[in-house]
């Protein structure tokens, strides 16, 4: 799951809360798929430039994914928190002083420490719309990307590599949602200049060079991140990109494939957009009048040996339900409580922030306690093992209990449709029409 090499001079600090953010997100998302199709950048000097969608789970979602002691930039505000600056100084983190937090002039420090870790080949990571997002689309970037970049070539800094990175979130509140990293088309800094029309020797000074980088990176990280007119086509595009991809007897789609389709589908013409619009609406209106989903219809049409490999799947988890009873006896309480604080609402806390947080209090609380019960009946060797023993049933616990979602929601499917008998024949035009649609506008 991770997207660079091991770095072996990454701070061993870093190192620990990297697996730790790793753990945290096996924990709190169904999935987090990685699409890193330019592998090469992670060998140099970088810059990442990611969307915000979310208040502290993107960094720790980053951090998680790089192994290669990233350096982030953060606000500096951050350090005014007790406990978060001296957590921020022990992962490495740079303060960016914003003018709407006060003075700038402070910002020198900041240009020079990123260079310097620039030229010892360190990953920069920050995220260019200036704060959180919650938008469908990307918000107009600053300027502080290329100026980074700039910069630190005209400080003699070569091989720096400028990464967009789109951070997808199938849902930013509630629990068990899947989550996609997707690495866009890196920009080599030496090599593609000249393709701006940027002199060798422009630097941070140089408005023209700074707005020309800045667009460029801007019109990747929007090929990178989701970026759609509203929520409603972003809805649409989804609906769409899930009917296309969805095949005969199989209920869930992958979501990096999802979004990569509707990503494509958001920046197809407009009228290739128009006739996938028309063509889902065309079909959801069908899908609505005999009460079905895509996925409910997609699995009247199962292919040969589903039947088994679902029996297959119930006796493996029939086996298991002592460690999925042990783990949810372990974890129950803090399971509750993450659940309603993944759906909390605060004005300056997005949900995935709290539901961050509230999982790391939350559950090493109660593996702490269950560690303390188990070492004052016995000995403290059985409390390390109740310890450990805690997250890991917790794992296998979350895995069973997926795979059991999807059985009941695969059974329901079936059932809907079989109520519905011959209806189901108005189905197959139009949802034919709308992958046809779909098809076009991705070729056009």
């Amino acid at each position: 799951m991770t997207v660079a090499p091991r770095n072996p001079r990454a701070r061993p600090f870093t190192r620990v809360i990297a697996r730790a953010a790793r753990l945290l997100a096996r924990g709190i998302y169904r999935s987090v798929e990685v699409d890193n199709s330019e592998p090469g950048w992670s060998h140099g000097p970088a810059i990442l430039t990611a969307n915000h969608p979310t208040g502290f789970s993107d960094p720790a979602l980053l951090l998680g994914l790089l192994e290669s002691s990233p350096r982030f930039l953060a606000k500096s505000t951050l350090w005014k928190t007790p406990g978060l600056g001296w957590f921020l100084d022990r992962i490495g983190a740079i303060p960016i002083y914003r003018a709407e937090d006060g003075s700038t002039a402070k910002n020198a420090e900041m240009f020079k420490a990123a260079f310097d870790a620039l030229d010892d080949g360190a990953t920069i990571v920050l995220f260019p719309e200036g704060g959180a997002n919650d938008a469908p689309a990307l918000a107009p970037i600053k300027t502080g990307a290329a100026r980074l970049a700039l910069g630190a070539r005209g400080e003699g800094v070569r091989g720096i590599n400028i990464v967009p990175v789109g951070i997808h979130y199938e849902r930013k509140s509630g629990i068990r949602t899947r989550a996609y990293v997707r690495i866009g088309d890196v920009f080599d800094l030496d090599a593609e200049l000249d393709d701006l029309e940027i002199a060798p020797k422009a630097d941070a000074e140089n408005h023209d060079a700074v707005r020309r980088l800045t667009a460029e990176i801007e019109t990747r990280l929007r090929h990178s991140a989701p970026d759609f007119a509203d929520d409603e086509e972003e809805s649409l595009l989804a609906f769409a990109s899930e009917v296309a991809l969805r095949e005969p007897g199989r209920f869930r789609v992958s979501y990096a494939d999802r979004e990569q389709v509707a990503a494509g589908l958001a920046h197809s013409p407009a009228q290739a957009r128009v006739r996938v619009v028309a063509a889902g609406d065309e079909y959801s209106t069908a899908l609505g009048k005999v009460g079905l989903s895509d996925g409910d219809f997609m699995m009247t049409q199962t292919p040969p040996g589903l039947g088994s490999r679902l029996a297959l799947l119930t006796l493996i988890l029939v086996m298991l339900a002592p460690l999925v009873l042990a783990g949810v006896l372990l974890n129950l309480l803090p399971g509750i409580a993450l659940f309603g604080a993944a759906n909390y609402r605060h004005r300056e806390m997005t949900p995935a922030t709290v539901r961050l947080f509230s999982a790391i209090a939350l559950f090493l609380i109660t593996w702490l306690v269950w560690a303390a019960l188990a070492w004052a009946q016995w000995d403290w060797r059985m409390g390390l093992v109740v310890f450990v023993a805690c997250p890991l049933y917790g794992a296998v616990a979350v895995g069973v209990l997926d795979r059991i979602a999807d059985l009941l929601e695969m059974w329901l499917g079936l059932r809907r449709a079989g109520k519905v008998g011959e209806a189901v024949a108005v189905l197959p035009g139009p949802r034919r029409s709308l992958v046809v649609a779909v098809e076009g506008a991705l070729q056009s």
